[in-house]
């Protein structure tokens, strides 16, 4: 597992589990196969706090910024 993977895999442990889950699923399935952008993306998205991140999860809000939203939403679905 490349370097950056595995620092964003520590990086995306949570205080809530379904955050948990959802960032060690995609880590695991797609950490290999990620671009510089995305890893960059991935580390942006790991910066904010629990709630606004789930509040997003839940689709209660969306994140500020417009390509991290996206981004997120992809992780979602994945």
């Amino acid at each position: 597992m490349r370097s950056e993977v595995q620092k964003l895999l520590w990086r995306s442990r949570r205080g809530m589990l379904e955050l948990d889950a959802l960032f060690r699923k995609y880590l695991m399935e797609q950490g290999e196969q990620l671009s510089d952008e995305q890893l960059s993306q991935l580390g942006k998205l790991l910066a904010y706090q629990d709630q606004d991140l789930f509040d997003a999860f839940s689709g209660k809000k969306s994140l500020p910024d417009p390509a991290l939203d996206r981004y997120f939403c992809e992780i979602r679905s994945s």
